[in-house]
């Protein structure tokens, strides 16, 4: 074989290889990559039927780890805060960091004044 040939197999060897590793890179990005926590938040407040009551929001800005049932994932915690007919009440969430799924939506225990 000659020395070009060689060179040119090499040449093309390191090429694809470079190829695959940059494809890679982009798929593994792709895959996991999070959705921004705020973006999950204002999607989880478009939800809420009637956003007129609306007085207060927040979201965990670090993932949880949630195992149920085999499924593992990781999450993301808020809380909406609402008024409705005078009454403050707290809907705390969970949402799936990857897709925004809402996985929970509960009313919590809201203190008496």
């Amino acid at each position: 074989m000659s020395s070009n040939k060689k060179k040119a197999i090499l040449f093309f060897g390191a090429a694809g290889l470079s190829i695959a590793a940059v494809g890679g890179a982009i798929t593994y990005y792709y895959i996991n990559r999070r959705l921004k926590p705020n973006r999950v938040l204002e999607s989880v407040k478009n939800q809420l039927a009637d956003q007129t009551g609306l007085v207060g929001s927040w979201i965990s800005h670090i993932p949880a780890h949630l195992t149920k049932d085999r499924d593992s994932r990781y999450v993301y915690h808020g809380a909406l805060q609402v008024v409705k007919n005078g009454e403050l009440l707290n809907y705390h969430f969970t949402a799936d960091t990857h897709s925004g799924e809402l996985l929970s939506f509960e009313l919590r225990a809201t203190p008496k004044h």
